[in-house]
């Protein structure tokens, strides 16, 4: 996984649970909880396993970076071992004598079960799980800890048939295709640590900024209050960010250069406007007849880490043109109350804004879970990347601890093996001291084991 902050560093591609934030024992328990409240529950009622067997063996496979068939038959092959070795019982045999009674669903079986969900369900049931993690590392932070809120789109390839209003046609091409799912994560960052609350299915022709006022009303919900938003280019509409003045959370966003912000970097080159200056924002949304506006501050800043005022010297002094010293200026729009250094404010505006990276590398550090998958249905690539942003937050935070603790980031991966080996986590995840139990039971044993 990769290490979130500000400096480079060395990526590791191992996975871990936050066995810290809750077993698997845990999960398994707000897995049964939370699938109550969805349509699932009502549609289909599993015969021999609980909703939690099917979502588990989809865990283990991402954990493992191995395919869903491997680690559904290596884990039948552990509880067929266990109950062999501890109780003397062998799984019963069908009658063609080939096949043996599964403790643990098949590939099949886990591929039906993640297709029966609809969109809402997912973000339901593994939004309401990836929350309830979420909400436990905010308490270890304190409820006084200001978080960063950050919103970034990112492209997956699609080599299948366009048959939903998911698939879209991108101009960049990903390994041999132009045709692409478009997912929207929501994150949040604080003392080097990125967190994944949301993600969603985003559809051709859809508002891409829509869900992001609810979300941050949801997060502020669970105990996360905002110092500021690091918002894209992508997100440079005025509703969006009338909206989130509204809810009180100010935004950083660099400016497109239009016309009227091509004209204050200007006026600031020449000398005749100031580096920070107040800024009307008006865009025309839909059929509406007048203007959505927005009063904001437009702030004058360099690229490279160059100081605007810099910039502007060396135009004066003649050792750069007037296109070149264009071209090297750039502007924010924020929110933000501006300091009384301006200078200072604006330096601050552009190191603040690099904290949005963190999210940008946080998305190849999802796909560095498992990177063979390949996903047909839209609603289940949303699943497992809800599954993948679980394990990145429980990376995060367990990386985080040790690097308090002195622990080298390169050392990180070595004594992750040594608290959890490869049978300990089978056997917390399997839970076979309740497995016994409960298929034990008179009238479940004759179902698994022969007579």
């Amino acid at each position: 996984m990769i290490s979130l902050q500000s400096r480079t560093i060395p990526q590791s591609t191992d996975c871990s649970f936050p066995i810290d934030l809750f077993n698997l024992k845990e999960f398994k328990s707000l897995v049964d909880e939370q699938v109550k409240s969805t349509g699932l529950a009502s549609r289909f009622h599993p015969r021999l396993h609980s909703h939690s067997d099917f979502i588990m063996v989809k865990l283990y496979a991402l954990l493992q970076q191995i395919s869903v068939h491997v680690a559904a038959e290596g884990l039948n092959d552990h509880v067929s071992k266990f109950f062999e070795e501890n109780y003397n019982l062998t799984a019963k045999e069908f009658s063609d004598n080939k096949r043996k009674r599964r403790f643990i669903p098949h590939q099949t079986e886990v591929d039906k079960y993640f297709r029966r969900f609809s969109e809402k369900e997912v973000q339901n049931l593994f939004g309401n799980i990836n929350m309830a993690l979420c909400r436990k590392i905010a308490k270890y932070y304190g409820t006084s800890q200001k978080w960063r809120f950050m919103v970034d789109n990112t492209e997956f390839p699609y080599y299948g048939e366009t048959k939903t209003p998911y698939e879209q046609k991108t101009y960049k091409r990903h390994m041999g295709t132009k045709t692409i799912r478009l997912f929207q994560g929501h994150a949040v960052h604080c003392q080097n640590i990125t967190l994944f609350s949301d993600f969603y299915l985003l559809q051709k022709g859809q508002c891409r900024w829509i869900s992001i006022p609810n979300s941050t009303e949801w997060l502020k919900w669970n105990n996360y209050n905002f110092s500021y938003g690091l918002m894209d280019r992508e997100f440079y509409r005025v509703q969006l960010i009338k909206k989130l003045k509204d809810k009180s959370i100010p935004i950083i966003m660099p400016s497109k250069k239009y016309a009227q912000v091509k004209k204050r970097i200007k006026n600031y080159l020449m000398k005749r406007g100031p580096l920070v200056s107040n800024y009307l924002f008006q865009q025309k949304s839909g059929a509406k007849p007048w203007r959505t506006s927005v009063k904001i501050h437009i702030v004058i800043v360099g690229h490279d880490d160059q100081p605007a005022w810099k910039i502007r010297d060396l135009f004066w002094k003649g050792k750069i043109g007037y296109d070149e010293a264009i071209h090297q200026l750039a502007a924010f729009f924020t929110t933000l109350k501006p300091w009384k250094n301006k200078r200072s404010w604006a330096r601050w505006l552009t190191r603040t804004y690099k904290i949005r990276w963190n999210q940008e590398t946080g998305f190849r550090s999802l796909n560095k879970i498992h990177e063979q998958f390949r996903y047909r249905y839209p609603v289940v690539q949303l699943a497992e990347l809800y599954l993948r942003g679980i394990i990145h937050n429980g990376w995060q935070f367990f990386r985080n601890q040790l690097l308090k603790q002195g622990i080298h980031h390169q050392e990180l991966t070595l004594f992750w093996y040594r608290m959890h080996k490869l049978e300990e986590l089978e056997s917390e995840m399997l839970d076979l001291g309740n497995i016994s139990i409960k298929y034990l039971q008179k009238g479940k044993r004759r179902l698994y084991f022969g007579t």
